[in-house]
């Protein structure tokens, strides 16, 4: 943990922002287009900083204007090994990449927020978030994730953060990965509205398998990657699961600005997203119905929505 790490701010933040889309905002409100590395591809061209950089500013300021702290990502989701030789680049660009990643981020906090606001050190599962079947063991993905984690935690984020976490098994190898590395770390899980993983898992008990098999507890549990009125019908299913006593545990949610399923958005040439107002008066009941204190944007939001749901956290 960094030596100006606010993270004993954030464990007692009664309301945090998070940052909000990143490569929905780049793929439909730049012309910078993504590679296969998506953001963390973008770390070694200059213009690639440079849209990061004037992204998460607008983040940043948005959260600012309402005089709220905000988590902001690294841009590193794509940064494990495995993806990284796959696109061309040697091993150990895993190290290089990630450190910078958070080294920008921490820049960000300390350049443009002021030193408010929190550093989170992201990292993606293997394969697609929203497929389970693609998803590893717990003994790969703490194999696969491993050096991920230790690069991120050596450039001294506040947190590691995974996400979104389709599946139990490689959920709890990531967090024994990442708390492995002594840092603070938090689990994003993908649910439906049915309250379950994509593996058919319940929230719940799946917050109870990290609990179990790893060392470390973590910081807290965030949902991610699903639209807040998905999630205000999959918490209250999952409060009917078994292991409905974890949820205690979810304390943010990271939401995308469309209810369509993921089949519809795919190669969309438009983008699709609530109005910011609607989009935010929805997560203020999220945040009413599961006790959340850290709410933020995913796919489909941008600096609009971020600004739109600080004003109704604020009002």
């Amino acid at each position: 943990m960094s030596i100006d790490s606010n993270l004993a701010d954030l464990r007692n933040a009664d309301v945090v922002v998070t940052d909000g889309g990143i490569e929905t905002w780049i793929d439909f409100n730049s012309d910078y287009e993504l590679g296969d590395l998506g953001t963390i591809g973008m770390l070694d061209d200059g213009p690639g900083r440079a849209v990061l950089v004037d992204l998460e500013t607008r983040y940043i300021k948005a959260a600012r204007e309402h005089d709220l702290e905000i988590v902001i990502g690294t841009p590193s989701w794509h940064g494990a090994a495995h993806r990284l030789v796959a696109a061309g680049h040697p091993e150990e660009d895993v190290e290089r990449l990630n450190r910078s990643a958070v080294w920008l981020v921490r820049a960000l906090r300390r350049e443009v927020a002021h030193g408010r606001g929190f550093v989170a050190a992201v990292m993606g599962p293997f394969g697609d978030g929203y497929k389970p079947q693609d998803s590893l063991n717990v003994e790969q993905a703490f194999s696969v994730h491993q050096r991920q984690a230790d690069a991120l935690a050596e450039a001294e984020p506040d947190f590691l953060f995974a996400v979104p976490l389709p599946a139990a098994d490689e959920a709890v190898g990531m967090c024994q990965a990442m708390a492995a590395t002594g840092a603070a770390y938090v689990p994003s899980f993908l649910i439906g509205a049915d309250g379950r993983l994509p593996d058919g898992l319940p929230l719940g008990e799946a917050i109870g398998r990290i609990l179990s098999e790893v060392d470390v507890a973590p910081l807290h549990v965030s949902v991610s990657c699903v639209h807040p009125r998905t999630f205000v019908a999959g918490y209250k299913a999952s409060q009917e699961l078994v292991g409905a006593a974890n949820l205690s545990l979810v304390a943010e949610l990271k939401a995308n600005g469309s209810d369509l399923p993921k089949e519809a958005l795919d190669g969309s040439t438009e983008l699709h997203s609530d109005d910011p107002a609607q989009w935010a008066a929805d997560m203020v009941t999220a945040r009413d119905v599961a006790n959340l204190r850290i709410l933020g944007g995913c796919c489909g939001t941008d600096e609009r929505h971020i600004a739109a749901l600080a004003a109704a956290l604020t009002a």
